[in-house]
């Protein structure tokens, strides 16, 4: 049980401690955007086969567990694809409880802003096919809503979006240029310009808490509060209700934008330590010049 256990949580803690280095550019990071696609396709079509559903049926609580069940396996598989483990780790505490109050804050501020004044507009963009097939899958599926909104695509895009992609870009641009194009391949991975235009400007947050604490586990809290919140939340249609909206939500958004520029700021620490076991010799042999 203990193997299972660690097999489950050491990928997510690895990547949390930075054990992991990951060195990307766009190409690979789109390369990692493939694959993590491919990868999904796979452990739902080939997993549902194997217990005698077709993927195409209506099985989509099936479906849920199967996608919940491979978050470990899909973990490990994209972080020794695309980074080397290293032989340290940072032990630091990047979470505690008043970086959570700040995302769950910051992410409510996001949520009303985009639903008070960009929704309305991007409402009136065209609906995709994409789009509109996963919404009448979704309506008639709430527990492969929920387990797939709120867990598997927080941790899986979280890992894939911010721990590979921009952790490997931060190694090879600068912020200026690594959080745009990471918010890019991220937007692009939703295939529709409707989701693409808000999970760009939640990409950028989100890269940016990243960049600022490089820790997995609180981009992943971020993301999952923004997809409960997008569940729930209700933006009337008439203009009369849109204008209300928007005027209570910024209501609510400016004493929260002015208490967390003055209460919060987000904080890094290195505490880097040797993962080796001092009682054991690595002997490592050099090329004779």
């Amino acid at each position: 049980m203990k193997k299972i256990l660690n097999f489950i949580i050491n990928p997510l803690v690895n990547i949390e401690n930075e054990s992991f280095n990951f060195k990307v550019g766009f190409w690979k990071g789109l390369g990692a955007l493939c694959i993590m696609q491919l990868l999904s396709l796979f452990f739902t079509i080939y997993a549902s086969k194997i217990f005698g559903y077709d993927f195409a049926t209506d099985n989509y609580t099936l479906i849920a567990i199967i996608e919940l069940l491979s978050i470990p396996l899909f973990i490990f598989i994209m972080s020794n694809t695309f980074g080397k483990l290293k032989w340290e780790k940072n032990t630091y505490k990047k979470v505690s409880k008043k970086s959570l109050i700040f995302m769950a804050l910051s992410i409510l501020v996001l949520r009303l802003l985009f639903d008070a004044y960009l929704y309305p507009l991007v409402s009136l963009l065209p609906e995709s096919e994409i789009l509109s097939e996963a919404s009448s899958i979704f309506e008639n599926n709430y527990f492969y809503l929920i387990s797939s909104a709120c867990f598997y695509a927080p941790i899986v895009e979280e890992v894939v979006f911010r721990g590979i992609i921009l952790g490997g870009l931060l190694k090879k641009y600068s912020p200026k240029i690594a959080l745009p194009i990471s918010a890019f391949l991220f937007a692009f991975a939703h295939l529709n310009l409707q989701q693409g235009i808000n999970a760009f400007l939640l990409g950028l947050f989100l890269g940016y808490v990243y960049y600022r604490t490089k820790s997995i586990f609180l981009t992943i809290s971020g993301h999952f509060a923004n997809n409960v919140l997008a569940l729930i939340a209700f933006v009337p249609s008439s203009l009369t209700g849109l204008i209300i909206n928007a005027i209570i939500s910024t209501l609510i958004s400016i004493p929260i934008i002015i208490l967390l520029k003055k209460k919060f700021e987000l904080t890094y620490e290195e505490h880097f330590e040797s993962t080796l076991d001092p009682n054991k010799k690595i002997f490592i042999f050099k090329e004779m010049e």
